[in-house]
């Protein structure tokens, strides 16, 4: 009966065991949750823009152009939509492929993903 009991126990423990590092494994999985950084963004000058895409140089003047393509469904933080958008301006764009969820112009001043403001 004692060696039922032991046997009892340490299952009992290998299957909390198991669920706690379950648990811990799957933490950042949690569906909503944004993350300090967008690791799938490009941030950069607006080149041009037009009602179905944005032109984005990233990396300064010598950097490459991106065209991320936006619709509809493209949420806009700072600008209406794509067509207000000027040349000059910076922004960071959600995805940096394909069509674009997410569009955020910075101020002047603002470097984007994760940059301080300077002072005025």
């Amino acid at each position: 009966m004692k060696r039922w009991t032991s046997l009892l126990v340490l299952a009992l423990v290998f299957a909390v065991g198991a669920g706690v590092a379950e648990a811990k494994g799957n933490k950042g999985d949690k569906p909503g949750k944004v993350g300090k950084k967008d690791h799938d963004a490009v941030s950069g000058k607006v080149v041009s823009s037009t009602a179905t895409s944005i032109t984005i140089q990233k990396g300064g003047k010598k950097g490459m152009e991106v065209t991320v393509t936006v619709d509809a469904n493209t949420q806009y933080k700072g600008v209406a939509s794509a067509t207000d958008l000027q040349p000059g301006m910076r922004v960071t764009v959600t995805p940096s492929t394909g069509t674009a969820t997410k569009v955020v112009v910075h101020e002047k001043g603002d470097k984007g993903k994760g940059g301080k403001k300077k002072d005025a």
